[in-house]
Protein backbone atom coordinates (compact mmCIF):
# COMPACT_ATOMS: atom_id res chain seq x y z
CA UNK A 1 0.00 0.00 0.00
CA UNK A 2 1.62 3.35 -1.04
CA UNK A 3 1.54 6.39 1.22
CA UNK A 4 -1.63 8.19 0.05
CA UNK A 5 -3.61 5.44 0.05
CA UNK A 6 -2.52 4.97 3.88
CA UNK A 7 -3.43 8.67 4.18
CA UNK A 8 -7.07 7.87 2.73
CA UNK A 9 -7.24 4.67 5.46
CA UNK A 10 -6.10 6.56 8.41
CA UNK A 11 -8.63 9.32 7.90
CA UNK A 12 -11.45 7.12 6.52
CA UNK A 13 -11.60 4.93 9.96
CA UNK A 14 -11.19 8.24 12.27
CA UNK A 15 -13.94 9.67 10.71
CA UNK A 16 -16.36 6.52 11.25
CA UNK A 17 -15.22 6.43 14.84
CA UNK A 18 -16.36 10.15 14.67
CA UNK A 19 -19.60 9.41 13.69
CA UNK A 20 -20.49 6.54 15.81
CA UNK A 21 -19.50 8.43 18.78
CA UNK A 22 -22.14 10.81 17.57
CA UNK A 23 -24.73 8.18 17.31
CA UNK A 24 -24.20 6.86 20.67
CA UNK A 25 -24.83 10.67 21.87
CA UNK A 26 -21.44 11.80 21.74
CA UNK A 27 -20.88 15.68 22.72
CA UNK A 28 -19.77 18.34 20.20
CA UNK A 29 -16.44 17.59 22.24
CA UNK A 30 -15.63 14.73 21.33
CA UNK A 31 -16.57 15.62 17.61
CA UNK A 32 -13.57 18.00 17.86
CA UNK A 33 -11.20 15.74 19.66
CA UNK A 34 -11.75 13.14 16.53
CA UNK A 35 -11.24 16.10 13.96
CA UNK A 36 -8.32 17.26 15.47
CA UNK A 37 -6.68 13.92 15.50
CA UNK A 38 -7.46 12.73 12.18
CA UNK A 39 -5.53 16.36 11.23
CA UNK A 40 -2.80 15.55 13.21
CA UNK A 41 -1.82 12.18 12.33
CA UNK A 42 -2.67 13.21 8.51
CA UNK A 43 0.19 15.87 8.79
CA UNK A 44 2.43 13.43 10.79
CA UNK A 45 2.46 11.54 8.12
CA UNK A 46 2.61 13.98 5.36
CA UNK A 47 6.13 15.32 7.27
CA UNK A 48 7.40 11.83 7.61
CA UNK A 49 7.12 10.88 4.36
CA UNK A 50 8.43 14.17 2.58
CA UNK A 51 11.66 14.43 0.95
CA UNK A 52 14.76 15.59 3.20
CA UNK A 53 14.95 18.46 1.65
CA UNK A 54 11.70 19.89 1.26
CA UNK A 55 11.20 19.37 5.25
CA UNK A 56 13.86 21.36 5.12
CA UNK A 57 12.37 24.24 3.24
CA UNK A 58 8.90 24.23 4.33
CA UNK A 59 6.06 23.42 6.99
CA UNK A 60 3.34 21.55 6.39
CA UNK A 61 0.68 23.65 7.14
CA UNK A 62 -2.91 21.76 6.36
CA UNK A 63 -3.85 18.70 4.13
CA UNK A 64 -6.60 19.92 1.52
CA UNK A 65 -7.48 17.28 -0.87
CA UNK A 66 -6.72 13.06 -1.29
CA UNK A 67 -7.06 11.09 -4.71
CA UNK A 68 -5.93 7.98 -5.62
CA UNK A 69 -2.52 8.67 -6.37
CA UNK A 70 -1.88 12.58 -5.26
CA UNK A 71 -2.74 14.65 -1.89
CA UNK A 72 -2.51 18.31 -2.23
CA UNK A 73 -1.96 20.34 1.47
CA UNK A 74 -0.81 24.12 2.36
CA UNK A 75 3.41 24.52 3.12
CA UNK A 76 4.56 28.11 4.16
CA UNK A 77 8.18 28.41 3.02
CA UNK A 78 10.12 28.65 5.97
CA UNK A 79 12.50 31.40 4.59
CA UNK A 80 10.28 33.84 3.31
CA UNK A 81 7.01 33.18 4.86
CA UNK A 82 4.98 32.64 1.85
CA UNK A 83 2.27 30.62 2.02
CA UNK A 84 2.47 27.43 -1.24
CA UNK A 85 0.02 24.83 -2.42
CA UNK A 86 1.83 21.45 -2.80
CA UNK A 87 0.81 18.40 -4.69
CA UNK A 88 2.37 14.78 -3.59
CA UNK A 89 1.72 12.01 -6.15
CA UNK A 90 2.92 8.28 -6.47
CA UNK A 91 5.09 7.56 -9.21
CA UNK A 92 6.44 4.54 -11.13
CA UNK A 93 8.02 4.35 -14.30
CA UNK A 94 4.65 3.52 -16.20
CA UNK A 95 1.79 4.15 -13.77
CA UNK A 96 -0.78 2.34 -12.64
CA UNK A 97 -4.26 2.48 -10.53
CA UNK A 98 -2.14 3.56 -7.71
CA UNK A 99 0.37 5.53 -9.33
CA UNK A 100 0.81 8.21 -11.84
CA UNK A 101 3.55 7.59 -15.15
CA UNK A 102 7.44 9.23 -14.69
CA UNK A 103 6.51 10.37 -18.35
CA UNK A 104 3.63 12.42 -16.84
CA UNK A 105 5.14 13.63 -13.78
CA UNK A 106 8.02 15.06 -15.77
CA UNK A 107 4.93 16.55 -18.65
CA UNK A 108 3.10 18.44 -16.10
CA UNK A 109 6.72 19.71 -14.92
CA UNK A 110 7.45 20.67 -18.34
CA UNK A 111 4.27 22.14 -18.98
CA UNK A 112 3.98 24.66 -16.56
CA UNK A 113 7.72 25.63 -16.82
CA UNK A 114 7.40 26.64 -20.01
CA UNK A 115 4.01 28.58 -19.52
CA UNK A 116 4.37 31.59 -17.23
CA UNK A 117 1.12 32.71 -17.86
CA UNK A 118 -0.31 35.02 -15.08
CA UNK A 119 -3.37 32.74 -14.99
CA UNK A 120 -1.75 29.70 -14.47
CA UNK A 121 -0.31 28.55 -11.42
CA UNK A 122 3.54 29.13 -11.62
CA UNK A 123 5.61 25.73 -10.38
CA UNK A 124 8.23 27.49 -7.89
CA UNK A 125 10.22 24.27 -7.16
CA UNK A 126 10.14 20.45 -7.39
CA UNK A 127 11.30 17.43 -5.10
CA UNK A 128 11.74 14.05 -5.56
CA UNK A 129 12.24 10.88 -3.44
CA UNK A 130 13.03 7.74 -5.06
CA UNK A 131 13.75 5.91 -2.04
CA UNK A 132 10.08 5.20 -1.79
CA UNK A 133 8.41 2.80 -3.29
CA UNK A 134 6.37 3.64 -5.57
CA UNK A 135 7.95 7.01 -5.77
CA UNK A 136 6.88 10.63 -4.44
CA UNK A 137 7.08 13.54 -6.51
CA UNK A 138 6.50 16.45 -4.83
CA UNK A 139 5.20 19.84 -6.88
CA UNK A 140 5.22 23.36 -5.24
CA UNK A 141 3.17 26.04 -6.34
CA UNK A 142 1.82 29.59 -5.81
CA UNK A 143 -0.80 29.24 -3.40
CA UNK A 144 -4.82 30.34 -4.63
CA UNK A 145 -6.78 31.63 -1.03
CA UNK A 146 -9.64 32.03 -3.31
CA UNK A 147 -12.73 29.16 -3.96
CA UNK A 148 -12.94 27.03 -6.95
CA UNK A 149 -15.55 27.89 -9.39
CA UNK A 150 -17.50 25.37 -9.27
CA UNK A 151 -17.58 26.75 -5.17
CA UNK A 152 -17.94 30.41 -6.64
CA UNK A 153 -20.81 29.71 -8.98
CA UNK A 154 -22.62 27.45 -5.90
CA UNK A 155 -22.53 30.53 -3.33
CA UNK A 156 -24.28 32.58 -6.43
CA UNK A 157 -27.88 33.12 -6.80
CA UNK A 158 -29.24 30.67 -9.11
CA UNK A 159 -25.87 29.04 -9.27
CA UNK A 160 -25.19 31.41 -11.85
CA UNK A 161 -22.84 34.61 -12.73
CA UNK A 162 -23.67 37.99 -14.45
CA UNK A 163 -22.77 38.00 -18.19
CA UNK A 164 -20.46 41.22 -16.83
CA UNK A 165 -19.04 38.49 -14.44
CA UNK A 166 -18.74 35.84 -16.41
CA UNK A 167 -16.85 37.71 -19.30
CA UNK A 168 -14.01 38.57 -16.90
CA UNK A 169 -13.49 34.76 -16.32
CA UNK A 170 -13.66 33.51 -19.69
CA UNK A 171 -11.42 37.01 -21.50
CA UNK A 172 -8.72 35.17 -18.55
CA UNK A 173 -9.28 31.50 -19.79
CA UNK A 174 -9.04 32.47 -23.22
CA UNK A 175 -5.82 33.88 -22.93
CA UNK A 176 -4.64 31.15 -21.13
CA UNK A 177 -5.65 29.12 -23.83
CA UNK A 178 -3.92 31.48 -26.25
CA UNK A 179 -0.57 30.75 -24.58
CA UNK A 180 -1.09 26.79 -24.62
CA UNK A 181 -1.42 26.62 -27.97
CA UNK A 182 1.44 29.79 -28.47
CA UNK A 183 3.57 27.03 -26.28
CA UNK A 184 2.84 24.21 -28.57
CA UNK A 185 0.39 22.41 -25.88
CA UNK A 186 -2.77 21.43 -25.13
CA UNK A 187 -4.47 21.94 -22.14
CA UNK A 188 -6.83 19.18 -21.28
CA UNK A 189 -7.52 19.84 -18.01
CA UNK A 190 -10.28 23.30 -17.89
CA UNK A 191 -13.26 22.47 -15.65
CA UNK A 192 -14.87 24.00 -13.07
CA UNK A 193 -12.46 22.25 -10.01
CA UNK A 194 -9.32 23.19 -11.88
CA UNK A 195 -10.22 26.76 -12.12
CA UNK A 196 -10.17 28.94 -8.82
CA UNK A 197 -10.41 32.46 -8.04
CA UNK A 198 -6.89 33.91 -6.95
CA UNK A 199 -8.11 35.62 -3.90
CA UNK A 200 -11.22 35.31 -1.25
CA UNK A 201 -13.60 38.05 -1.21
CA UNK A 202 -12.58 40.22 -3.53
CA UNK A 203 -14.00 42.68 -5.94
CA UNK A 204 -11.66 40.86 -8.83
CA UNK A 205 -12.93 37.72 -10.08
CA UNK A 206 -9.23 37.26 -10.92
CA UNK A 207 -8.88 33.02 -11.65
CA UNK A 208 -5.94 30.80 -11.83
CA UNK A 209 -5.68 27.50 -13.52
CA UNK A 210 -4.00 25.21 -11.24
CA UNK A 211 -3.19 22.19 -12.93
CA UNK A 212 -2.01 20.85 -16.20
CA UNK A 213 -1.80 17.27 -15.31
CA UNK A 214 -3.93 16.48 -17.95
CA UNK A 215 -1.99 17.99 -20.61
CA UNK A 216 -0.39 17.23 -23.94
CA UNK A 217 1.84 18.45 -26.53
CA UNK A 218 -0.35 19.10 -29.78
CA UNK A 219 -0.25 16.82 -32.12
CA UNK A 220 0.36 14.00 -29.74
CA UNK A 221 -1.58 11.35 -27.94
CA UNK A 222 -2.28 11.73 -24.35
CA UNK A 223 -0.14 11.48 -22.28
CA UNK A 224 -2.54 9.70 -19.69
CA UNK A 225 -4.65 6.77 -18.89
CA UNK A 226 -8.15 7.02 -19.91
CA UNK A 227 -10.17 3.66 -20.24
CA UNK A 228 -13.16 3.83 -22.85
CA UNK A 229 -15.65 1.79 -22.14
CA UNK A 230 -17.33 0.28 -25.03
CA UNK A 231 -21.71 -0.01 -25.24
CA UNK A 232 -24.04 -1.01 -28.26
CA UNK A 233 -26.95 1.27 -29.52
CA UNK A 234 -29.19 1.75 -32.04
CA UNK A 235 -28.58 4.55 -34.25
CA UNK A 236 -30.52 6.32 -36.52
CA UNK A 237 -31.00 3.97 -39.10
CA UNK A 238 -32.20 1.42 -36.43
CA UNK A 239 -28.79 -0.34 -36.81
CA UNK A 240 -26.36 -1.82 -33.76
CA UNK A 241 -23.27 0.31 -33.10
CA UNK A 242 -20.61 -0.13 -30.68
CA UNK A 243 -19.69 3.07 -29.21
CA UNK A 244 -17.46 4.20 -26.60
CA UNK A 245 -16.99 6.71 -23.45
CA UNK A 246 -14.63 7.85 -21.56
CA UNK A 247 -13.03 7.22 -17.85
CA UNK A 248 -10.61 8.81 -16.29
CA UNK A 249 -9.64 9.25 -13.08
CA UNK A 250 -10.14 12.95 -11.24
CA UNK A 251 -11.53 14.08 -14.50
CA UNK A 252 -15.26 14.75 -15.22
CA UNK A 253 -16.73 13.69 -18.85
CA UNK A 254 -18.64 16.86 -19.39
CA UNK A 255 -15.83 18.73 -19.90
CA UNK A 256 -14.77 16.48 -22.26
CA UNK A 257 -15.16 17.30 -26.53
CA UNK A 258 -16.33 14.43 -28.58
CA UNK A 259 -13.02 13.24 -29.85
CA UNK A 260 -11.83 12.44 -26.76
CA UNK A 261 -14.87 9.85 -26.68
CA UNK A 262 -13.72 8.15 -30.28
CA UNK A 263 -10.76 6.26 -30.42
CA UNK A 264 -9.75 6.77 -33.66
CA UNK A 265 -9.94 10.74 -33.14
CA UNK A 266 -7.51 10.80 -30.50
CA UNK A 267 -4.58 10.45 -31.22
CA UNK A 268 -2.43 13.95 -32.41
CA UNK A 269 -4.56 15.82 -30.40
CA UNK A 270 -5.45 19.61 -31.49
CA UNK A 271 -6.17 22.68 -28.99
CA UNK A 272 -9.96 22.06 -30.00
CA UNK A 273 -10.46 20.12 -27.29
CA UNK A 274 -9.64 23.28 -25.38
CA UNK A 275 -11.92 25.03 -27.13
CA UNK A 276 -14.94 22.34 -26.12
CA UNK A 277 -14.28 23.06 -22.70
CA UNK A 278 -13.78 26.51 -22.66
CA UNK A 279 -17.97 26.13 -24.55
CA UNK A 280 -18.63 24.15 -21.80
CA UNK A 281 -17.98 26.30 -18.99
CA UNK A 282 -18.72 29.67 -20.39
CA UNK A 283 -22.53 28.17 -20.96
CA UNK A 284 -22.55 26.61 -17.21
CA UNK A 285 -21.28 29.94 -15.53
CA UNK A 286 -24.27 31.49 -17.62
CA UNK A 287 -26.90 29.16 -17.05
CA UNK A 288 -25.93 27.17 -13.77
CA UNK A 289 -26.15 24.33 -15.14
CA UNK A 290 -24.48 22.25 -17.39
CA UNK A 291 -25.20 21.93 -21.20
CA UNK A 292 -24.77 18.11 -21.35
CA UNK A 293 -26.11 15.80 -18.95
CA UNK A 294 -27.37 12.30 -18.66
CA UNK A 295 -29.23 9.87 -16.75
CA UNK A 296 -25.92 7.58 -16.92
CA UNK A 297 -22.61 7.47 -18.56
CA UNK A 298 -24.04 6.26 -21.83
CA UNK A 299 -26.64 8.88 -22.32
CA UNK A 300 -24.31 11.68 -21.32
CA UNK A 301 -21.89 10.32 -23.87
CA UNK A 302 -24.29 10.33 -27.01
CA UNK A 303 -25.51 13.84 -26.13
CA UNK A 304 -21.67 14.82 -26.34
CA UNK A 305 -20.84 12.82 -29.17
CA UNK A 306 -23.79 14.80 -31.18
CA UNK A 307 -23.35 17.95 -29.77
CA UNK A 308 -26.58 17.97 -28.27
CA UNK A 309 -26.94 20.19 -25.21
CA UNK A 310 -29.92 21.62 -24.15
CA UNK A 311 -31.14 24.76 -26.59
CA UNK A 312 -30.84 28.08 -25.71
CA UNK A 313 -34.79 28.34 -26.41
CA UNK A 314 -35.82 25.49 -24.14
CA UNK A 315 -34.94 27.92 -21.14
CA UNK A 316 -35.88 31.12 -22.15
CA UNK A 317 -36.09 32.39 -18.63
CA UNK A 318 -32.41 32.03 -18.04
CA UNK A 319 -31.81 32.56 -21.49
CA UNK A 320 -33.81 35.78 -22.90
CA UNK A 321 -31.85 37.78 -20.58
CA UNK A 322 -28.19 36.42 -21.95
CA UNK A 323 -26.91 38.10 -25.40
CA UNK A 324 -26.80 36.70 -28.79
CA UNK A 325 -23.22 37.86 -29.04
CA UNK A 326 -22.81 35.28 -25.58
CA UNK A 327 -24.98 32.37 -27.40
CA UNK A 328 -23.38 32.48 -30.35
CA UNK A 329 -19.89 31.85 -28.82
CA UNK A 330 -21.34 28.73 -27.04
CA UNK A 331 -22.72 27.73 -30.14
CA UNK A 332 -19.42 28.03 -31.72
CA UNK A 333 -17.24 26.58 -29.31
CA UNK A 334 -19.48 23.20 -29.03
CA UNK A 335 -19.68 22.13 -32.75
CA UNK A 336 -18.94 18.59 -32.99
CA UNK A 337 -16.67 18.75 -36.23
CA UNK A 338 -13.73 19.87 -35.14
CA UNK A 339 -13.27 21.88 -38.54
CA UNK A 340 -16.13 23.84 -37.90
CA UNK A 341 -15.44 24.77 -34.02
CA UNK A 342 -14.26 27.67 -33.17
CA UNK A 343 -10.16 28.33 -32.99
CA UNK A 344 -9.00 30.17 -30.29
CA UNK A 345 -7.92 33.23 -32.39
CA UNK A 346 -11.52 33.30 -33.54
CA UNK A 347 -12.39 33.73 -29.67
CA UNK A 348 -10.00 36.04 -29.06
CA UNK A 349 -11.39 38.57 -31.91
CA UNK A 350 -14.97 37.76 -30.78
CA UNK A 351 -17.27 40.61 -29.95
CA UNK A 352 -18.53 39.38 -26.78
CA UNK A 353 -14.69 38.98 -25.58
CA UNK A 354 -13.27 41.98 -27.19
CA UNK A 355 -16.22 44.29 -25.20
CA UNK A 356 -14.37 43.28 -21.92
CA UNK A 357 -11.56 46.30 -23.20
CA UNK A 358 -13.73 47.05 -26.03
CA UNK A 359 -17.26 48.54 -24.68
CA UNK A 360 -18.29 49.50 -28.39
CA UNK A 361 -17.74 45.72 -29.45
CA UNK A 362 -20.65 44.91 -31.00
CA UNK A 363 -21.88 41.31 -32.06
CA UNK A 364 -23.77 41.46 -35.51
CA UNK A 365 -25.18 38.18 -35.77
CA UNK A 366 -25.55 38.16 -40.01
CA UNK A 367 -21.87 38.54 -39.51
CA UNK A 368 -21.49 34.78 -37.94
CA UNK A 369 -21.78 31.44 -39.17
CA UNK A 370 -22.67 29.45 -35.87
CA UNK A 371 -26.69 29.19 -37.28
CA UNK A 372 -27.39 30.87 -34.24
CA UNK A 373 -30.66 32.53 -35.85
CA UNK A 374 -31.35 29.13 -37.40
CA UNK A 375 -33.76 26.55 -35.90
CA UNK A 376 -31.21 23.24 -34.84
CA UNK A 377 -30.97 20.75 -37.04
CA UNK A 378 -29.85 16.94 -37.21
CA UNK A 379 -26.26 16.49 -38.90
CA UNK A 380 -24.37 14.08 -40.39
CA UNK A 381 -20.71 13.85 -38.32
CA UNK A 382 -16.99 12.63 -38.86
CA UNK A 383 -17.58 9.70 -36.47
CA UNK A 384 -21.20 8.76 -38.35
CA UNK A 385 -22.87 9.86 -35.28
CA UNK A 386 -25.67 12.83 -35.56
CA UNK A 387 -26.66 15.44 -33.59
CA UNK A 388 -28.45 18.86 -33.41
CA UNK A 389 -28.40 22.39 -31.50
CA UNK A 390 -24.79 22.96 -31.48
CA UNK A 391 -23.38 19.78 -33.21
CA UNK A 392 -22.69 21.30 -36.82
Amino acid sequence: MNFIHSLIRIRIRIRMGGAASRAGGGRDDAKGRKETRARLVTLKMVRAALPFAFVDAYEVVEVDAYEDRECQFSARCRGSGSLRTVRCMSVSKKGSEATISMALYNLEQYVLDTLNHPNVVRLHETFYEARRKPALGVLVMDHAAGPRLSEELRSRKYCRMSENDAREVMVQLADVLRGCAESGIVCGSLDLDSVMLREKDSERLDVVLTTMRYACMIGQPLAYDMELVEYEIEDEMQETVTRTYAQCAGRSMHFMAPELLTPSLRPGLEPTVDVWSFGVIMYTLLAGYQPFDGEDEISLAEKIRSGNFVAFTYDSETWDSVSNGAKDLIAGCLRVRTSRRYTIDRILRHPWIRKYTDPDATFNALDSDSGLLTPPRSVSHDDGSSGAHGGE
